[in-house]
């Protein structure tokens, strides 16, 4: 590309932002100059593979890409990137071309919108006019150097790519870029072929892919209000991205990451992404409840009961999730003695209710509560076996009934 100078130069980055002004290119910033060469070199050997040959890639290919930063011109900093003549310098000349023409087509698509997550990749090839050749893609959204550039970057800068051939046309990347389009762009690269090496390897057992609505729950620690999304840390499945569609939604979540409570428990339930039963995305939201634990000597059984997922009970074909309601109430009823001994057991039900007991040296007192919070209470004499129950809506007469069978 020609710079002010007239001269010509391999390539040219520009960074814009106060840290960059009058060409100050900051120690820091070199990392993404670093990224961008290590995408440039993994282009090329694709251009290179692309032309069919038989005989493994030369070792002095990587030797001869010798990119280092020729001067800084002004206007913000621009880095001038040379290297010296090699052999390959056709390889590495459409190398550059084919990476620019690429990532000038990804960054002007937000990846993360709701309406962009369940896209596949053979229709975002199409629509951008992309390559549709999956081990190429496969082998370039694998490298770290693609899933990170721009991150170095601070809110109020960018790193600029000038297009091949357009003077004043720029691809631009923030800070941003990595989180909201190259990164979700990579995951459904990998889930057109699998992980990186899939292609060369591929598994026994192919990669099962599914979408369907579930539940999950788990403590909430990020949102972003303007794409509609989050991520939610779980029990079982690690963290997890989500988006969501509904406006008044964004103030539920809000006030679940400005609670002070003892980490909230947040179920979600949606339609969401599935990898051999692996849950990696959760693509729409249509319910969300929240369960706040406060500091109580239960509380580690309450949240392991709010955890469990759909179809938890081995010995049933079908298990719900448990009741926040049934939980709620059956917090309610041990709060109510809970200056009373013994200490209560707590136990899932598979219909999505709680078990709650009392274990006495003279009574069995066990206090069944289902999905809706109706409430069953069972006293049994050990020594006599006299029994009574109680079914009822009213948690105020169960507290009083527990209090007098267990002074």
């Amino acid at each position: 590309m020609a710079d002010g100078d007239g001269g010509a130069h391999f390539a040219r980055l520009k960074l814009s932002g106060a840290r960059f002004n009058k060409a100050r290119l900051p120690i820091d910033a070199l990392i993404e100059i670093q990224r961008y060469r290590t995408m440039l070199l993994e282009s090329a050997k694709r251009a290179w593979l692309a032309e069919g040959y038989e005989e493994p890639l030369p070792p002095e290919f990587e030797t001869d890409f010798d990119l280092a930063i020729s001067g800084v011109a002004d206007g913000s900093a621009i880095p001038l990137l040379d290297r010296p003549a090699s052999q390959y310098d056709r390889y590495y000349d459409r190398g550059r071309d084919n990476l620019e023409a690429d990532l000038s087509k990804l960054a002007r698509v937000d990846f993360d919108s709701p309406e962009r997550v369940d896209s596949a990749f053979e229709e975002i090839a199409h629509e951008l006019e992309l390559s549709n050749d999956l081990s190429s893609w496969n082998a370039l959204s694998s490298l770290a150097a693609f899933l990170d550039f721009g991150t170095s970057l601070r809110p109020d800068e960018t790193l600029q790519l000038q297009a091949r051939g357009e003077e004043h046309e720029y691809l631009e990347i923030t800070t941003d870029t990595a989180s909201t389009t190259f990164r979700p762009f990579a995951q459904i690269v990998m889930e057109a072929v699998g992980p990186p090496g899939a292609l060369l390897n591929p598994p026994v057992v192919p990669v099962e892919n599914e979408k369907f609505i579930s539940t999950v729950a788990g403590r909430l620690f990020a949102m972003n209000a303007d794409k509609k999304s989050f991520d939610i840390e779980t029990l079982h499945y690690g963290n997890v991205h989500g988006n969501y569609s509904e406006a008044e939604l964004t103030a539920d979540l809000k006030a679940v990451l400005e609670s002070r409570a003892q980490a909230p428990v947040v179920r979600v339930t949606g339609r969401m992404s599935w990898r051999d039963g692996q849950l990696y995305r959760i693509l729409q939201v249509d319910s969300l409840e929240l369960l706040q634990i406060e500091a109580e000597p239960w509380s580690g059984r309450i949240r392991e009961l709010a955890y469990l997922s759909p179809n938890w009970h081995p010995d049933f074909e079908k298990s719900s999730v448990i009741s926040f309601v049934a939980i709620d109430a059956a917090r309610e009823a041990m709060r109510s003695v809970s200056d009373l001994l013994p200490q209560p057991g707590i136990y899932p039900c598979e219909d999505g209710g709680v078990v709650v007991e009392w274990p006495t040296s003279k009574r069995l007192l066990t206090l069944e509560i289902n999905s809706e919070a109706a409430l069953y209470l069972f006293n049994m004499g050990l020594e006599t076996g006299d029994a009574t129950d109680l079914y009822t809506q009213d948690l105020t007469e169960i507290k009083s009934q527990l209090r007098e069978a267990l002074r």
